[in-house]
């Protein structure tokens, strides 16, 4: 559910911003308009987000894909306004040359550093899913886990399974 309707939308927007540096560096206008345009659409994302999970007391894995975003679109805004000015200076070759760089290696880092946030959790849960415990054999189905203080303590101990 929020694959589809969060992290491919935020995805979908970021991309978008790439295509800024396709966009003749003459035209910083149309630059600074598809970038205010996807920070829009970006913050537009965030309220719908907001709205549709429970309010928790720390940054959750969409919360930093998120912010994430948000300050990969603020670089890529930073990198324009460095390549106009460059271009301003009659610094052409200079200008390209960042226009260039900027193109290749910001959604570079975003794309890495979306995957680290996304697989260190991941993974993280699976080691933890991979360590549980099978129920002890006196338990016949899942909903029957009602479990005494004394048997309790012999799970939490281990002496169940050793």
């Amino acid at each position: 559910f929020y694959l589809a309707k969060v992290f491919f939308l935020i995805v979908i927007i970021a991309s978008c911003s790439i295509q800024v540096f396709h966009i003749p560096l003459a035209a910083y206008g149309n630059r600074a308009t598809v970038l205010t345009s996807c920070m829009g659409g970006e913050a537009a994302m965030m309220w719908i987000f907001r709205d549709s999970v429970p309010k928790m007391n720390y940054l959750t894995v969409a919360d930093k894909f998120i912010q994430l975003t948000f300050v990969y679109l603020a670089c890529v805004l930073l990198a324009c306004i460095w390549v106009n000015r460059a271009y301003k200076k009659d610094q052409v070759e200079s200008a390209l040359a960042m226009n260039r760089l900027a193109s290749l290696l910001l959604p570079t880092l975003y794309l890495l550093t979306l995957t680290a946030i996304t697989a260190f959790p991941l993974c993280r849960h699976v080691r933890i899913f991979r360590s549980t415990k099978p129920l002890p054999s006196y338990v016949k189905r899942k909903r029957d886990c009602l479990v005494d203080i004394a048997k309790s303590r012999q799970l939490t101990d281990g002496s169940e399974y050793a």
